[in-house]
This record gives structure tokens, sequence and C-alpha cells, in this order.
């Protein structure tokens, strides 16, 4: 059995008994910023991802702090999702907003899902072991965009979001 409490009927949920209003999705869109991290809580296999500057504590630490994570159902995979120099849990200024992604696993992709403000707001397909890709978001102050990366064998990678302030 696995898992996230992203929001209802969200890729990976499995019938979690969650109060409304107390699913990810529903912090961020009160404002709330928190990065994604995966945990293997009753045996499970779920993983986290940093992005670190280095790899040190003081590393560790800091990437934490900045939310530069992102949670895995168990997969291994390399992660990289930023707007220009601003890495995943980071904020950008309102306006016309560049991102960019990129992924390389171990196990062939089926899509990447891009995320915003807690709806799909679009889907492209995986051919591969890699991905990348960019695109170009209006955003409004309050905005939040995250990545979901579906792999074939049902595996999911949550991004931690990037915020319009």
């Amino acid at each position: 059995m696995r898992g996230s409490y992203e929001k209802p009927g969200a890729p990976g949920v499995n019938n979690f008994e969650t109060i409304d209003g107390l699913w990810v999705v529903d912090q961020l869109k009160k404002g709330v910023k928190v990065g994604f991290i995966g945990g293997g809580e009753h045996s499970g296999t779920a993983l986290g991802g940093l992005l670190v500057s280095e790899l040190t504590r003081k590393g560790l630490y800091d990437a934490f702090r900045a939310r530069r994570c992102y949670a895995t159902s168990g997969l291994n995979a390399t992660i990289d999702f930023r707007s220009g120099d601003t890495p995943m849990g980071g904020v950008v200024n309102p306006g016309d907003t560049a991102f960019q992604f990129a992924a390389e696993a171990a196990e062939a992709i089926h899509e990447l899902q891009i995320v915003l403000n807690g709806e799909e707001w679009r889907q492209i397909p995986g051919n591969g072991l890699d991905l990348r890709q960019e695109w170009q978001i209006s955003l409004k102050k309050g905005d939040f965009c995250y990545c979901r990366l579906i792999f074939k064998n049902n595996e999911i990678i949550w991004t931690s979001p990037i915020w319009a302030e």
C-alpha cells in the first residue's frame, strides 16, 4: 500500500481517513510553505531527495530549510525543478514565469504532471528514462506550482512547490 496526503483523488492516494482541510494542497492554498518529503512509515519504502550545494551536514540542513526537497514513493531518481536560478522550494515574482524540469531515473517515465494551485495544469508524456521540459505560466501572487512524475511501474515523485509572491 502506497499513498500520499497530497489531496483527495491524487495519484497514489489509498483511502486514508483524513479530515477535510488537512491535505497538503489545502495547506498550500492557505499560504503555508512546506517542502515535500517521503517517509517509509509502516514498513513502506518511500524516500526523499534533496538538492544540496554540498554533501555535508550543513548542506543537508540548508536544503531542508530552503525546501529544496522532493518525495518519492520509493524510486531513486535525480530531479531538478526550478524557475531560472530559483530551485523548488523557492519564491519568484508574480508575472510570466519560465519553469524548467529535468529527471533521470532507472525506470521508464510515464508522464510529467504539472500542478498549478493544486490542479493538473498540463501532462507531458514520458519516453524513456529521462525527461527534460520547459514551460511558461503567468503567475499571480499566492500561486504555486509543483510537479508529479509518474512512472510506468506506478511509482511517483512529487517536487516541492515554487511560490509567487
